[in-house]
């Protein structure tokens, strides 16, 4: 299952996309925002292109949990994109995804100018990852009971 993952901001939007097994999550692109319309689209195109079976779009909460403007904002992104482009939407909570993006560049070394044009990216790579993490792998009922446990 291949997904599509984003990280909707007011000025760009983070792309990433996992290997075709869904199990791995990596950074694609950062899309300049424009208007609602024009980015659905844009994203609808890349989904398609890379194709997406589900689109991940990251949920900014607030610490406490509850949803604010921009969860409202990602959520109409959200549904708007998943009626253009007949792709399945799932939200994913995006608490501290930024500071975990940033923590993995400075580790991988990555100058700072540099890390500012992949931060996005590596923020909707690390929701995704954070999405696919939750999915457990389909087990065989007829697996011996060794293979069906971790």
């Amino acid at each position: 299952m291949r997904a599509l993952g984003l990280d909707i901001g007011k000025r760009r939007i983070g792309v990433a996309v996992s290997d075709p097994l869904g199990m791995i999550a990596r950074p694609v692109d950062t899309v300049r925002s424009v208007s609602l319309n024009v980015d659905v689209e844009r994203i609808a195109q890349i989904a398609l292109e890379l194709g997406a079976e589900v689109i991940v779009v990251g949920d900014p909460l607030h610490m406490s949990g509850d949803a604010g403007a921009m969860s409202r904002r990602a959520h109409k992104f959200g549904e708007l994109l998943e009626e253009v482009s007949g792709i399945q939407v799932a939200y994913c909570d995006e608490r501290l995804t930024t500071v975990e993006a940033q923590r993995i560049l400075q580790d991988a070394g990555v100058p700072l100018k540099k890390q500012r044009e992949q931060i996005d990216a590596m923020a909707a790579a690390v929701i995704l990852q954070s999405y696919l993490n939750t999915k457990k792998p389909p087990r065989s009922p007829d697996a011996p009971l060794e293979d069906r446990y971790w």
